[in-house]
């Protein structure tokens, strides 16, 4: 599914707003940013392979920062976390803080993984 770059910059801007309050803290808030991001992320590097897209840099968490107001550094750990436990829908009702998953995100998923297929 391929979404407007536009649009998915007015979600974007939208969702930092909210997570900027206390739903930060809910897994299942941050992993649906990501989610967009991802989905952002795609529309952008697309537009950019079409010649459709009119910016300053071919990187897209430079876009993230000038046109959504979203820091570099939180855009990756977003994705990350949606990649990374995109497979274990049942993380997303922990109670661990999201700090904790950044942190030990690696591990985490391993530890996981083992446990999913022991």
């Amino acid at each position: 599914m391929s979404y407007d770059l536009l649009a998915l910059q007015q979600v974007l801007e939208a969702s930092v707003l909210s997570l900027s309050c206390a739903e930060r803290y809910q897994m299942n808030n941050i992993y649906s940013f990501g989610q967009w991001l991802l989905h952002a992320r795609q529309a952008f590097n697309t537009a950019r392979e079409s010649g459709n897209l009119i910016f300053w840099s071919n990187n897209f968490v430079d876009w993230l920062e000038e046109r959504c107001r979203i820091k570099k550094s939180k855009a990756y750990d977003y994705m990350n976390f949606t990649k990374r436990f995109a497979a274990y829908p049942k993380v997303l009702k922990c109670r661990l803080s999201f700090d904790w998953f950044r942190i030990n995100g690696r591990r985490s998923c391993c530890c996981i993984n083992c446990i999913y297929q022991g």
